[in-house]
């Protein structure tokens, strides 16, 4: 029977709290005073913050391609 570990710690923030922190930042307020306001870590929140403002179209409806089964993303390199 495998072991099972245990976490001995709750690390991490919670997703709601990045959200309403990513929004003040929309909002024109700085990272660093965002994360200070919220006790996160302000790499942590530029982090969030640059994942959830830039999105990849490499994923598309079948309506919105000329007809192909793989759509071509023109915003990044990646394969």
């Amino acid at each position: 029977m495998p072991n099972i570990r245990k976490r001995k710690t709750d690390r991490g923030v919670p997703f709601p709290v990045l959200e309403r922190a990513s929004d003040e930042i929309r909002q024109g307020k700085s990272v660093r005073g965002v994360a200070k306001t919220y006790g996160i870590c302000h790499v942590t929140l530029h982090r969030f913050n640059k994942k959830r403002s830039w999105s990849c179209k490499a994923w598309a409806h079948k309506d919105c391609t000329d007809g192909r089964d793989f759509y071509t993303c023109h915003n990044c390199d990646s394969d």
